[in-house]
């Protein structure tokens, strides 16, 4: 039967439940900042469905209280709910969810799924929303692990050091959290609101000109502990920022108790290839090699 985990005993249950597989680390990061209470405009629900041979499918459904920012939900198992779960058991599931959040209401409302429970979501809301045409956008995700977590402070222990004529600057300005909105192509002004409040609260990083005192490369963490937007501007590349500005972010992130993760386009080779050599993030994998993650987004 599918239940909603609402009360602090449910939700500190729940963290437990979901603190070591790769999948779950949205759902663990994002009932960390409830349970602290210190985000006011952060307004998730939990629901859970499972068995108790320990199958267990958790959908997060991200929101704010700030209407014009673009709702998320995640559909994260593990691999006894791939293997047990049954399609229309679980398309019961998805119906009861959307009863609670209305997702038809929701034209703007971005899902990540994987696996065999995201191809019968999927198939689940082409049925339910003939109207809503959708793209998809398969990713990796890319985590630290313990061991790299600890490599990476050790590492770092004395300091990050930046080319000459660059610095790290934890007094983020309004003109700085401008630049960042503008700059990524996952959000407008519209959300400007909503993206000020999340850099306030949750970690960022961001490199400045010496010369300048402007911002020339920085990344931050959402609600989930996931790193977002990292950017270097083109005339301060190759200098090994974007490198800098991204271990100085985690190393913010294991200081909070967070863990450290990312989504890579798979089409973004560079990238991907980049990370899957890097000694400080591993890829989530499977027995039949990197799991494919998509996001769901309406066109």
């Amino acid at each position: 039967m599918l239940r909603e985990c609402k009360t602090k005993e449910e939700l500190q249950d729940l963290f437990e439940k979901t603190k070591s597989f790769p999948n779950f680390l949205n759902v663990h990061s994002d009932i960390a900042v409830t349970l602290e209470d210190n985000f006011p405009e952060h307004c998730s629900k939990y629901f859970i469905y499972e068995e108790k041979n320990g199958a267990l499918l958790v959908i997060l459904f991200a929101g704010f209280s700030i209407s014009s920012h673009r709702p998320e939900l995640f559909l994260c198992c593990n691999l006894m709910a791939e293997k047990i779960f049954k399609e229309k058991d679980l398309w019961k599931v998805f119906d009861k969810v959307n009863s609670e959040i209305e997702i038809s209401n929701k034209p703007n409302l971005w899902t990540l799924v994987h696996g065999k429970i995201g191809k019968i979501y999927n198939e689940w809301f082409e049925f339910r929303f003939p109207s809503i045409n959708l793209i998809f956008v398969p990713c990796f995700k890319f985590f630290m692990t313990k061991e790299q977590q600890s490599l990476l402070v050790e590492e770092c222990k004395n300091e990050i050091l930046l080319a000459n004529g660059y610095y790290f600057d934890d007094n983020i300005s309004e003109k700085d959290m401008e630049i960042m909105i503008e700059t990524w192509k996952f959000c407008d002004n519209s959300e400007s609101d909503i993206m000020k409040s999340i850099f306030k609260h949750m970690p960022i990083s961001l490199i400045r000109d010496s010369l300048t005192d402007e911002p020339v490369s920085f990344e931050h963490s959402d609600t989930r502990g996931c790193l977002n937007h990292l950017l270097t501007f083109p005339l301060h590349r190759n200098k090994g920022l974007g490198t800098s500005v991204e271990k100085n972010l985690c190393l913010k992130m294991i200081q909070k108790g967070m863990i450290p993760y990312k989504f890579v386009e798979t089409t973004n080779f560079a990238v991907a290839e980049s990370n899957i050599r890097s000694k400080y993030w591993t890829c989530w994998k499977d027995m039949n090699g990197p799991v494919i993650q998509y996001w769901m987004q309406p066109k």
